[in-house]
């Protein structure tokens, strides 16, 4: 992530996230750390729930610093999907592990990792728009999206 305590694992520009998110075997490899990560402390992050029954050793350890990085690296490499799931889990775990206590670490508070919203870049919700705006136009009878979103206007 962007401010870990090995500088030389930190991804520090906006040209490092880019990098690394064009590298599919880097990405591959990303998705399934963090997939691991989750079955570790009992969480399916694909289907976004709770793995049952629990092998032993596994389950939450209350290392929220872990969580908080995982859930910081996934807004900043954008993974949505995973991103949601992993909230999802915070949100059960800090209900029921920790009944309502809040995520930190070392004094640090830690629940910004609950809060963290996609598309997090201007440039990343244009390119959204921009793909939406072509897709709605492909299903327009004119082929045109302002058309559609008139149409629908109205």
């Amino acid at each position: 992530i962007d401010d870990g305590a090995k500088a030389e694992f930190n991804v520090a520009s906006e040209e490092d996230v880019n990098v690394l998110r064009d590298d599919a075997s880097w990405v591959e490899g990303y998705r399934e750390a963090v997939r691991l990560a989750a079955a570790a402390w009992g969480w399916d992050v694909l289907s976004a729930r709770r793995i049952s029954p629990l092998k032993p050793g596994m389950g939450y350890n209350f290392k929220d610093v872990r969580l908080a990085k995982i859930c910081r690296s996934l807004y900043l490499f954008e993974e949505a999907e995973l991103l949601e799931s992993m909230q999802a889990f915070a949100r059960e775990v800090q209900q029921v592990e920790k009944r309502g206590d809040t995520f930190h670490y070392r004094g640090v508070l830690l629940d910004e990792l609950l809060y963290f919203k996609l598309p997090r870049r201007l440039e990343r919700m244009v390119s959204d728009m921009d793909t939406l705006e072509h897709k709605i136009s492909m299903m327009s009878p004119s082929g045109s999206a302002t058309t559609w979103g008139r149409v629908n206007s109205c």
